[in-house]
């Protein structure tokens, strides 16, 4: 509660301001003046509030003699209350209780000391496990080597071969149809004829090896047999003396003209292979999902057979109790080959139709 004169905060209910001595009394209620009958009094209101004067003493009391007389009734005097802002009391200042700190826990120069030690020890450790291991593999391969020195396998003296047969007695398997491990084949992919050196056949030696001077023969699709000598050896523009298996190879060719070779023949050791039409093979027919037909096939089937850099059409007999081949059957059929081809017995084959492999095999007989 505040004073309305000195606006200082006094205590509620006090009735004189114990700063500046005014009623506060008098001065939220003034003194209403004596009104005569005749002329109303209008409603005043005030906005400031009225100063005590301590030399007037108040009419209204319960010691005042002043009386007012009025023969009509008196209008009551509105009073303008000043509203009293309460401010707000600022809260007592809370006791904070003295804070302890706490020290905090410094490491000790023992711990780092102990620590240290420690850590030298774990790596010592690391290399000393290290270390037992590479020694162990070191014994391991001495042990292996030295049992590999010692448990030669024994050779087989001449006194130790059999001697039903005498070994200078063994001739040589001259059969075209079965292929031999060492005799020179290479498939011709391509053909070049170079003025005044001759013809270049190229391709990859499929097997054995070739040199200079070495007489050859080129076989397959119904051409005549021709013999001929390799007079060059180039391989990625180097001119070599030998070739062996593996290898995309030139080879150059003497006496032979561009119109005696021609790709899907071969180049040979002299009679190492003959030319066939008609072969047996098992073959592996492919399901759809693998790229194969989706619908069987009968006999009479001419497709296309590639043996070697070869494309030749051929037509496909099926054994006898058989009538149709779905995909992902097995089974021996016949091929009649539209033109001979240089084959021998496990030659692989493939069946191809539209752009896509039908049946995969090898060849298990040729007549």
């Amino acid at each position: 509660m505040f004073c309305p004169n000195c606006k200082n905060q006094i205590a509620p209910g006090t009735s004189i301001c114990p700063t500046c001595g005014a009623n506060i009394e008098q001065i939220v209620q003034p003194v209403t003046p004596a009104v005569s009958a005749e002329q109303p009094v209008a409603p005043v209101q005030t906005n400031h509030p009225v100063q005590s004067q301590p030399e007037i003493t108040s009419p209204v009391g319960e010691n005042s003699n002043t009386t007012i007389e009025s023969s009509a009734p008196v209008a009551p005097v509105p009073v303008a209350e000043t509203p009293v802002t309460e401010q707000p009391v600022a809260p007592a200042p809370a006791v904070e209780a003295p804070v302890v700190e706490t020290p905090v826990a410094q490491p000790a120069a023992p711990v780092i000391s102990i620590q240290r030690p420690i850590e030298k020890s774990s790596k010592n450790g690391i290399k000393w496990v290290i270390i037992i291991i590479v020694a162990l593999v070191v014994i391991a391969l001495i042990v292996f080597g030295v049992s590999k020195l010692f448990n030669k396998p024994e050779q087989n003296t001449p006194q130790e071969l059999p001697t039903s047969e005498p070994i200078n007695n063994v001739e040589p398997i001259n059969d075209a149809n079965v292929p031999s491990s060492d005799a020179f084949l290479m498939y011709v992919e391509d053909v070049f004829s170079i003025t005044g050196r001759g013809t270049i056949v190229t391709g990859r030696i499929k097997r054995g090896t070739v040199s200079l001077d070495d007489n050859v023969q080129i076989v397959g699709l119904d051409n005549k047999v021709v013999d001929s000598v390799v007079t060059g050896i180039e391989v990625f523009r180097k001119q070599l003396d030998t070739a062996s298996e593996g290898e995309n190879v030139g080879l150059l060719l003497r006496g032979v003209s561009r119109d005696q070779v021609e790709r899907g023949q071969v180049i040979s050791k002299p009679n190492s292979i003959g030319s066939y039409k008609k072969i047996d093979a098992q073959i592996d027919t492919l399901t759809s999902e693998a790229g194969g037909r989706h619908t069987p096939f009968y006999s009479g089937y001419n497709p296309q057979v590639y043996i070697g850099t070869a494309n030749i059409s051929g037509v496909v007999t099926l054994p006898a109790g058989v009538e149709t081949v779905n995909p992902g059957d097995s089974l021996t059929v016949t091929i009649e080959l539209e033109k001979s081809v240089a084959l021998e017995i496990g030659t692989e084959i493939a069946i191809r139709e539209g752009g896509r492999t039908v049946a995969k095999g090898k060849i298990t007989k040729i007549y």
